[in-house]
């Protein structure tokens, strides 16, 4: 989905758009725009979410990578919630992740 914003208006447009940079528009009538809301995989926004938690969490980076990998993993949600409870870290670092695995 292009976004552009016009800096000037009248017989001519000029304007910006992070796909094409700067554009010029000749306006030889009356211009009507709409932009859509591309929607997003609520999948890919959870992980996103999940990857922001680990990222900020006090905690060992090979902890951390554990935690992601298992969360990437293809795998059914049950067994994902038993290896992240079996990987012996704190209740606190691991309960989140599940909690977010687990929310629509």
């Amino acid at each position: 989905m292009s976004q552009w914003s016009t800096l000037s208006s009248g017989p001519l447009a000029q304007g910006f758009s992070p796909e094409k940079g700067w554009f010029r528009l000749k306006l030889d009538g009356p211009v009507t725009l709409s932009f859509k809301q591309a929607p997003r995989d609520s999948q890919q926004v959870r992980l996103e979410v999940i990857f922001s938690y680990i990222e900020q969490a006090q905690m060992e980076n090979q902890a951390k990578d554990q935690i992601w990998a298992l969360v990437k993993k293809d795998m059914p949600l049950a067994y994902k919630m038993l290896e992240l409870q079996g990987l012996g870290l704190e209740r606190e670092v691991i309960e989140p992740v599940i909690e977010l695995l687990v929310t629509e």
